[in-house]
């Protein structure tokens, strides 16, 4: 992540429904931030706002102090999002997919197939490259679709999930940051409705290098 994300105060509503209620979070160029909570806390909403699919009832969402008008804006900002049900076509092999999805954006075949080989290198899955995606097992595909992510080097990356078999275990990476709820600091209350549910948080770590 090459840029800074700043949620300030944001709001979101379906409806007369409010998911989220006045979150904020900040997370600095190089670090990581990891939003963990139960179903139903608003942690797709929260991840769908930053992504600029969602527009905020009140606050905003930034990258380097730009807010987001659209998801148009926020792809142009070179936001990355990994879609919650990895959007990988399953007639396509697993490097093919990664291939296709740069290609679209102007990069030249050769670079693509570098990055590919790169990406999918880095989460263990060369031995896949040649896989229909069909054929994957679900952490598989998963990694596949967080490995095209990578490859599109956007200046920020988001993911639903970021937990695979590779990691065998169910916590996400740490992340680093500082997040509020109504002006307070944010660590067990995560980002949920107005209804208690459960508990959520944030994570605070280094990037890995």
């Amino acid at each position: 992540m090459s840029k800074a994300l700043t949620v300030d105060q944001v709001t979101v509503a379906y409806d007369r429904t409010t998911v989220l209620r006045d979150v904020s979070a900040k997370v600095e160029p190089g670090r990581i931030l990891a939003v963990t909570g139960p179903s139903g806390a608003g942690k797709t909403t929260l991840l769908w706002a930053m992504a600029g699919l969602v527009k905020p009832v009140t606050g905003t969402v930034a990258v380097n102090g730009t807010p987001l008008r659209s998801r148009d804006h926020a792809v142009a900002e070179s936001v990355v999002l990994v879609p919650q049900d990895n959007g990988l076509a399953p007639i396509l092999t697993a490097g093919e997919n990664v291939q296709v999805a740069l290609v679209a954006c102007g990069i030249k075949p050769p670079e693509a197939r570098r990055r590919t080989a790169e990406s999918l290198e880095a989460l263990g899955l060369s031995e896949q490259v040649d896989q229909l995606v069909e054929e994957l097992s679900g952490g598989q595909q998963q990694r596949t679709a967080l490995a095209r992510g990578l490859a599109l080097r956007g200046d920020v990356l988001l993911a639903r999930h970021l937990v695979g078999e590779r990691a065998g275990r169910a916590e996400p990476a740490a992340g680093h940051g500082s997040a509020s709820r109504r002006g307070r600091s944010w660590r067990r209350g995560g980002v949920r409705d107005p209804r208690p549910r459960g508990r959520g948080g944030v994570r605070r770590g280094a990037a890995p290098a």
